[in-house]
């Protein structure tokens, strides 16, 4: 996807927001790498100037500014192990299995994926995963999800890890494709671990130079 700044690709970007999800919901429909490479070309707003709250359909359009951060590359990471060791240090991106009705319902409680024969894989969700923790004896790590402060524990979803899952579609059963792409071998809820390595204050203020100067350069050519 080639994020830039004349007024047909901001169109293009308006498209890309509204694909909903669930009610009241939006996305864009693009995984982790995808948005890590969009914040090392084209920067990111800092929590402070937009606060969390969820993905509504009415997002304000990106403004450069000298407020925004930039990253200078991201790290992939094989294994939850990985995953959990580097998160003694600082948020780490993830995909989250999601089944519902389990995890619509999830509150407070420990999500675990599927619990009964209704449960459905409906895609796989970027969270950010930011502590561990336990409970009555099970593992679990502390993610934050896009769904905003009413979903789950205040915008926060408790994942155990002590969940193992693999598809094995039973004699005469439609295979199901998601299921065999994410869990025909066995695997965690959670996958597709990553997070950013930032630039030092010097270059990351000569990037900000760099993106500012395409824009001024960008809204000439379009007056």
């Amino acid at each position: 996807m080639e994020h830039v700044l004349n007024q047909r690709d901001k169109n293009s970007l308006h498209v890309q927001r509204r694909v909903e999800r669930k009610k009241e919901h939006y996305c864009y429909p693009l995984n982790l790498t995808k948005g890590f490479e969009y914040v090392m070309k084209n920067g990111i707003q800092r929590e402070e100037d937009m606060p969390f709250s969820g993905c509504p359909r009415d997002v304000p359009d990106h403004t450069p500014s000298s407020q925004l951060g930039y990253i200078k590359e991201f790290v992939r990471l094989n294994t939850i192990d990985e995953a959990l060791i580097q998160l003694k240090k600082h948020p780490i991106g993830a995909a989250l299995a999601v089944f519902q009705p389990e995890y619509k319902n999830i509150g407070k409680k420990i999500y675990r994926g599927p619990v009964s024969q209704n449960s459905m894989l409906r895609h796989m969700h970027a969270v950010s995963l930011v502590d561990v923790g336990e409970e009555n004896r099970e593992k679990y790590v502390l993610a934050r999800t896009s769904h905003g402060e009413k979903f789950g524990d205040g915008g926060y979803i408790k994942i155990s890890l002590e969940v193992v899952l693999l598809y094995i579609p039973t004699p005469g059963e439609k295979v199901g494709k998601k299921a065999k792409k994410y869990f025909s071998k066995p695997r965690s809820l959670l996958g597709r671990f990553s997070y950013p390595r930032l630039l030092t204050e010097a270059k990351e203020e000569m990037q900000k130079k760099i993106h500012q100067d395409k824009q001024l350069s960008c809204d000439e050519s379009i007056v």
